[in-house]
């Protein structure tokens, strides 16, 4: 265990521990010497007679590609990743660190399995936090085009099945979306934030990091989430608050800016 001097008064001595200043810092450039960056698997790769691979791939190490796949063309696929039967990659996509399930279809311009937004911050500077995780994509999946996907950083991003993701959209690492929930265009879901079943997302809405979603939450456009919804609940505005209160909130805001509709500011 890695922790602070602080910290270290309130556990078991007998454990075996590791006493320091900045412990997620320590943490993450132990993780940098321990992890082989240049890695790569040594086994072949798998691919099925009836995949359907356009010029320009490129495959890395370790792949294996099921029954009548399909990948467009320019399209990059990383070590160890495996794509499931009947499961249509577009054109110009990247695909690193990731288990892609049956029936899925990846739009063109995708990116799966990139490096997470994660950062220790002290007064020595600014460490970049390893991303060792993967992308599981379960079946029946849609990623729209110019989606990123990152990969967790020491768990795994997790998109259950029949999720439908839009266009233009961001999931961070550690996310977990649950299965049937549609997520919207432009937008953007911070690191280790939960989402449940059946979860609407509008267009451009944003959450913060480490939050939970209840199933069957709907979040309209442009919602700002800054707190866990831990009941199933229509939600707008920012922050984003339950949507009959949202409105009543642009009610009052449209009668106050009437009120002072033509008056003047005087400047003190």
């Amino acid at each position: 265990i890695v922790l602070s001097s602080e910290a270290s008064k309130k556990i078991n001595k007998q454990i075996p521990l590791i006493i320091c200043d900045y412990p997620r810092r320590f943490f993450a450039l132990s993780l940098n010497f321990i992890y082989d960056k240049n890695f790569s698997p040594k086994n072949k790769n798998i691919i099925d007679k009836t995949a359907k691979i356009a010029p320009g791939v490129v495959l890395g190490k370790g792949v294996e590609i099921s029954k009548n796949v399909c990948i467009g063309p320019n399209t990059v696929i990383g070590n160890g990743v495996k794509i499931n039967q009947n499961t249509i990659i577009g054109s110009n996509c990247s695909i690193h660190y990731s288990i892609i399930g049956k029936n899925c279809e990846i739009y063109s311009g995708a990116r799966l399995g990139t490096s997470g937004f994660g950062f220790d911050f002290d007064k020595n500077g600014v460490v970049k936090f390893p991303h060792l995780g993967r992308v599981i994509i379960g079946d029946n999946v849609e990623i729209g085009a110019n989606s990123t996907i990152d990969r967790g950083s020491l768990d795994d991003t997790i998109i259950q099945d029949f999720v439908m993701i839009d266009n233009l959209v961001h999931v961070a690492h550690n996310v977990q979306i649950g299965r049937s929930s549609i997520i919207c265009g432009q937008s953007g879901i911070s690191g280790s934030t939960k989402l449940g079943k059946n979860v609407l997302v509008g267009p451009q809405a944003g959450f913060a990091g480490h939050l939970s979603i209840e199933s069957g939450s709907i979040l309209t456009a442009r919602s700002g989430v800054t707190k866990s919804i831990l009941t199933a609940t229509k939600m707008g505005g920012f922050p984003a608050v339950p949507l009959n209160e949202f409105k009543k909130q642009q009610i009052i805001l449209k009668k106050i800016s009437k009120q002072h509709k033509g008056r003047k500011i005087v400047k003190k």
